[in-house]
């Protein structure tokens, strides 16, 4: 690397200049295959430093100190980094919607990956912003190139490598465009079957919880589309409302709560949760799927996002 030099060549430039004010400027662009294209630019101002300081991050780490601090980014831990954590958002932003968004993202690690520290920082930020189960743009096929990156890496540990290969085969299930894991489920009655032996047009797979109140506000706005409540009564959507916990009680009790029209079921050999065959990891959940039970949509709460799916396939 030339990092050393660069930096030497800075000092000597900079070699009795009193303004010594500096920013960091890091652009995003994000080009969709239609050729639409999207940008956003963050800035970090600070000053460069007499002579270099820390021995973590890469470039000009070492010479950089941001405004409001006294150590140089390369002495700053990733709890300090709030410039980084701002543009990153912005960057995740950007990634969620765009259909290049994981070879962003997978562009953005491979770059990281060089220095252990920036490594470190990004993984953070990716997990909170795409694995975190209450995170807005929470999104497996974003967070898919982090953990092949952080695999792939020499700086994790075999613990950390262990904890990795089993998140990425988790969230590896029931991706859009492949078939989802097929489960047994009982109705109320006791009558037993299973999701391939559903014959609809489509499937929207609910996994909900009685007592969860995020639950309910996705259960009412299922009931109040016109949309979904059309294709339901025309039998080309079946609405599968799935419970997938143990208190069974609690489930029979809640059930006159649920649209006739539904097939309302739970998981009775609670296989869902303890095989992790779906990823529940954050409820409620929906799933959309087609004829094959092809994935068209997975672990969403935005019924626009599901009735635009289906507009644009009927």
């Amino acid at each position: 690397s030339n990092t050393p030099n660069n930096n030497a060549l800075l000092l000597k430039n900079l070699a009795g200049v009193t303004d010594r004010r500096a920013n960091f400027t890091c652009c995003c662009a994000l080009v969709s295959p239609a050729g639409a294209e999207t940008t956003v630019t963050g800035r970090c101002y600070g000053h460069i430093a007499e002579q270099p300081s820390g021995a973590e991050g890469f470039g000009y780490d070492p010479l950089f100190i941001p405004d409001g601090y006294a150590k140089s980014f390369a002495e700053l831990t990733a709890d300090h980094a709030a410039e980084a954590a701002a543009v990153f958002t912005e960057f995740a932003r950007l990634a969620s919607a765009s259909s290049v968004g994981p070879q962003a993202v997978d562009t953005l690690m491979a770059q990281a990956a060089a220095s252990p520290a920036a490594l470190d920082v990004f993984a953070q930020l990716s997990e909170e912003a795409f694995h975190d189960p209450n995170a807005p743009l929470r999104d497996d096929e974003l967070y898919r190139p982090v953990l092949q990156r952080l695999l792939l890496s020499p700086y994790v540990t075999d613990t950390q490598r262990e904890r990795y290969r089993y998140e990425l085969d988790l969230i590896s299930r029931n991706r859009v465009g492949h078939r989802a894991n097929d489960f047994t489920f009982a109705t109320a009655d006791g009558h037993r079957s299973r999701l391939y032996d559903v014959q609809a047009e489509h499937v929207l797979l609910f996994f909900y919880n009685p007592g969860c109140a995020m639950c309910a506000e996705v259960k009412a706005s299922l009931m109040a589309s016109a949309q979904l409540g059309e294709l339901s009564a025309l039998g080309r959507l079946t609405v599968l409302a799935v419970y997938p916990d143990e208190d069974t009680e609690a489930w029979l009790n809640d059930l006159p709560s649920l649209p006739e029209e539904w097939m309302a079921v739970r998981d009775p050999d609670h296989a869902l949760l303890d095989e992790n065959i779906y990823n529940l990891a954050a409820i409620p959940s929906l799933y959309l799927l087609d004829a094959d039970k092809t994935v068209l949509a997975k672990d969403v709460t935005s019924i626009p996002l599901i009735e635009q799916i289906l507009t644009n396939r009927l």
